[in-house]
Order: C-alpha cells, then structure tokens, then sequence
C-alpha cells in the first residue's frame, strides 16, 4: 500500500473490503480526472472492441480479467492481469469500446491484516 494511502486509512476500523473500496475509488477518481484534464479522449490507436482488446491482452501476456467497476453510468474500468504479475488497466464504455490506459508489471496482492471487530 503506498504510503499516502496507508497515512489516510491508519487508525481507522476498515475492513479489507472498505479499503480495496477506497483504493478503487481513489485511482478512478483520479484516472477520470486525467483523461479529461489531458486531451479529453484516450487516444484512439490504444481503443478497440472489448472482445478483441481481451483477447489480445490473453494470448500475447496471458492476462484475463481480474477486477472491475463502475466509474459512472456509462463507463467501467477493469484490470487483467497474469500471474507471472503483468497488468492492463482498460476504460470501458456503453458501446462496447475498451481502451488501454495503463499497463505494467509486478502486480502483487497486499494483503490487509484486519481489525478488532471486522
């Protein structure tokens, strides 16, 4: 967890759902932020139908959906990953369009011990 994080949730009686909650809503609050404080759009070359977004993140990095959530009525987010620990973070929308907005490696679970009363 990183440590800005980690500062904002110490002392409080969250379970690890509550945390995971906040954590999720905290990057896409900041991910919408960011594409429409930057062009507005994601760019174009890194969106195609979700069908064929999946499959190409399977074949080519063994990746499968692994999360996902709303960010409005009208988009979602959802984040494939391996686990060999390599990581897509796509943005999807009504009509079936996904866009790549992030990708990496190294993904690792935390795990969150809980508190008294969780």
């Amino acid at each position: 967890m990183s440590a800005a994080i980690a500062i904002f949730v110490k002392g409080r009686n969250m379970t690890y759902f509550h945390r995971f909650r906040l954590l999720t809503g905290a990057l896409a609050a900041i991910l919408s932020i960011h594409l429409v404080s930057s062009t507005g759009l994601v760019q174009a070359e890194s969106c195609l139908a979700y069908d064929k977004l999946a499959e190409f993140v399977e074949k080519r990095y063994l990746e499968k959906p692994f999360a996902d959530g709303l960010i409005d009525e009208k988009v979602m987010i959802q984040l494939f990953r391996s686990e060999a620990g390599s990581w897509t973070l796509a943005i999807i929308n009504t009509d079936d369009v996904a866009c790549i907005i992030a990708s990496g490696s190294h993904w690792e679970r935390s795990v969150i011990p809980l508190g008294p009363g969780t």
